[in-house]
């Protein structure tokens, strides 16, 4: 009966003009406990490409605390996919280097805590060359008194010029006393750059809800399409096995029909 600590190491080194695909899975049983303090060290060699997809399913009462770095090499392209499908507290930790000149970024996440879960994401990305590219996109629900935390942040180098990066962090709350903290961040030593970020917390658009209760939906109905609808833009770029096994939980716990 005692409490459990798992603290792995997972190291991915994608040589030079070498293609990989990853998937990284972690899943508890019911009612397990513990803490998992997980580290993923990745270096992705110039002009090289990998793309890592995340599924976090941890039932029961865990914690889960996961240390993400990534360094790229010149013309590299990197994409990373997290879905976190049940976790009871959680925080990850993504720290993006572009090591390189006119290296590619592709982050994206989706999370959904209920009834007292806690899930935190912690980004950051540092355009250290010139010629970067960079897109970051998560969303999140959150229902019943669960909280989320998202603190994205974006740095760009002195010198690091014609960078492009984007970040978007959306939100629906589910719940009345469920709670979202949202902090997007940009900071830029650089004078040749195209940068953006921006963040919405908010509930169900009345209107869309009204527009599908005229054509016949139930309100359950409706509420449950426009989840999804919200979701799809992050859960589409999934592979189809995994796509479709987070959709699964997530609708398991929402009671979607």
């Amino acid at each position: 009966n005692g409490t459990l600590a798992a603290q792995p190491q997972h190291l991915i080194d994608i040589a030079k003009e070498a293609q990989a695909e990853a998937i990284l899975w972690y899943d508890t049983a019911e009612g397990a406990t513990g803490l998992m303090n997980g580290a993923l060290n990745v270096e992705v060699g110039d002009r090289a490409q990998l793309s890592l997809e995340i599924v976090q399913d941890e039932k029961g009462t865990s914690s889960h605390i996961g240390h993400l770095h990534f360094t790229q090499g010149n013309h590299s392209q990197l994409t990373v996919r997290t879905a976190t499908a049940c976790a009871h507290w959680l925080r990850n930790d993504l720290h993006i280097v572009q090591d390189g000149e006119h290296a590619a970024s592709t982050f994206h996440g989706c999370y959904l805590p209920n009834e007292q879960q806690f899930v935190d994401h912690h980004t950051r990305i540092d355009h250290a060359h010139p010629d970067g590219r960079s897109d970051e996109l998560y969303k999140g629900l959150a229902a019943d008194r669960a909280t989320a935390v998202f603190n994205g942040k974006i740095m760009v180098h002195k010198d690091a010029q014609r960078i492009e990066a984007y970040q978007s962090n959306a939100n629906l709350l589910l719940g009345e006393k469920a709670s979202m903290f949202s902090k997007p961040e940009l900071e830029i030593y650089a004078d040749d750059v195209r940068c953006s970020h921006g963040c919405t917390t908010g509930q169900f658009d009345a209107e869309a809800l009204f527009y599908l209760r005229s054509r016949g939906m139930t309100e359950t109905a409706a509420h449950n399409l426009l989840v999804q609808a919200f979701l799809a833009e992050v859960l589409d770029g999934f592979r189809p096995e995994i796509r479709d096994y987070v959709h699964d939980v997530y609708a398991q716990r929402l009671g979607w029909n």
